[in-house]
């Protein structure tokens, strides 16, 4: 009984780890620009932070980031996961990072990058994460309810895309309007039971599930699966910032 025990404790303990994983730490973007990220992520790979800049003129810019870990075999990554992870003004992405991340939660081969511009990581040393900082926040009940949406510019002269997500709460259930233009459209309205933050959708054969935070509400697809009547490739994947 004792050596059950045990390994239920070693399990539960394991579950609360990986729900509070967070990452510390500072570096260069090519050789000029100094930073630092702020990291928290939960047991789905959802992660949100903060990106810090320190201008040599003396000035701090912090900067939103919102991302997942994804596995990453095909990118050439050391241990085939990564973190992509976007930079946000606003609702409109402004910047986006891609690393590996090693046994002391350092970024490998990893670079920030928007449009043709690519910097890569330099000089990373781990730091303190700041005490009593929550930057992932499970919304539930009424704290659900809200407009998010999120904007890009493909590239020079090309209109942006983006999409929008409408969340209202009544009794356990959320109904939930989204629609993403990528070019291509995909829509989706649609009401789900809650669990916790969470909830899960179909569309023919596309499946797909959904986190909810005060800030931010994360969608991804859950396989690989089309959908005839939307645009081709288009899904309703991605990051909706709270307006």
């Amino acid at each position: 009984m004792k050596k059950y025990l045990l390994l239920i404790f070693a399990l539960c303990l394991q579950n609360v780890l990986m729900a509070q994983t967070k990452y510390s730490f500072r570096g260069r973007l090519g050789q000029d620009i100094s930073f630092r990220m702020d990291l928290e992520q939960n047991s789905d790979g959802i992660v949100a932070g903060e990106t810090t800049y320190y201008r040599k003129n003396g000035k701090v810019a912090k900067i939103p980031v919102y991302g997942w870990m994804k596995n990453a075999d095909n990118q050439g990554f050391y241990n085939g996961d990564a973190l992509f992870l976007t930079e946000y003004d606003g609702t409109k992405q402004c910047g986006t990072f891609v690393f590996g991340i090693d046994a002391q939660g350092l970024p490998v081969e990893g670079s920030w990058s928007w449009h043709e511009k690519e910097l890569d990581i330099n000089s990373v040393e781990k730091t303190i994460f700041p005490s009593g900082v929550k930057y992932l926040n499970p919304a539930k009940g009424q704290t659900i309810n809200g407009e998010y949406s999120f904007s890009y510019t493909r590239s020079s002269g090309m209109e942006d895309c983006g999409g929008s997500c409408t969340l209202k709460y009544t009794n356990g259930q959320v109904h939930y309007n989204v629609c993403t233009v990528t070019p291509n459209i995909a829509e989706e309205k649609k009401t789900a039971k809650l669990n916790g933050s969470y909830f899960t959708g179909s569309h023919d054969e596309y499946r797909y599930k959904a986190y909810i935070d005060r800030k931010f509400v994360c969608i991804w697809a859950t396989n690989s699966g089309q959908v005839d009547d939307w645009g081709a490739w288009a899904t309703i994947d991605g990051i909706y910032v709270k307006k």
